[in-house]
């Protein structure tokens, strides 16, 4: 396949994606359809399918832009020569504190994207994820040199774990929000940032009494 012809796939793959995008940040996931995607391309809706299967592979697809756009951010902060606790929760906090709909999309239903995308799909985002993992494992070896195998295992298991699981605390709906409200529950938002930076100094002042 020629270079023009790999490019021309490649915009195609970028322009569904930016159309899932938009209708991503309008709607439900459930009640996105793949002709409101085809709507909003500049080639036919059956055309999509020759790029993706499911619009599950699209959100997909969508994750995986957002996962490299993080990996890019923890390569910068894995090329600093060390850090302090503080400054090592401060820059991942702030390499998070931007990336509502990354946070959105890491949080969904992954049992439902993977029983409707193809593995070679899964593949792409498996590698990505891989990535961006090793990035985070050299920076946490940076910052803190002599923690145990195990205890920087722990560390990462426990902070992916948090991540994947913060977007309802963080981004509480309207409807969330009023109910809270009728149920006369506090609510008190908090950022990304905030959340990323207090999980981080927390568990390593854990870490230091232990």
């Amino acid at each position: 396949m020629s270079k023009d012809s790999m490019e021309r796939i490649q915009a195609r793959k970028e322009e569904v994606i930016r159309a899932y995008e938009q209708l991503f940040q309008e709607k439900s996931v459930r009640n996105i359809s793949m002709r409101e995607i085809g709507v909003k391309t500049s080639f036919t809706r059956s055309s999509i399918y020759n790029y993706f299967q499911t619009k599950e592979e699209i959100q997909l697809g969508l994750t995986i832009r957002e996962f490299t756009a993080w990996k890019d951010a923890l390569q910068k902060i894995s090329e600093r020569q060390s850090m302090t606790i503080s400054q090592f929760a401060e820059a991942i906090a702030a390499s998070l504190a931007d990336r509502n709909r990354f946070i959105k999309l890491i949080s969904w239903n992954h049992y439902e994207i993977e029983e409707n995308s193809r593995t070679e799909r899964l593949a792409e985002m498996q590698k990505v994820t891989y990535e961006a993992m090793h990035l985070f494992t050299i920076c946490v070896e940076k910052t803190f040199p002599h923690l145990s195998k195990e205890r920087a295992q722990g560390f990462m298991l426990d902070f992916f774990t948090y991540l994947y699981g913060i977007d309802c605390f963080i981004q509480v709906s309207c409807k969330q929000q009023e109910a809270l409200k009728l149920g006369n529950i506090p609510y008190h938002p908090i950022s990304i940032h905030d959340a990323v930076y207090g999980f981080i100094l927390r568990y390593f002042k854990q870490e230091e009494t232990q």
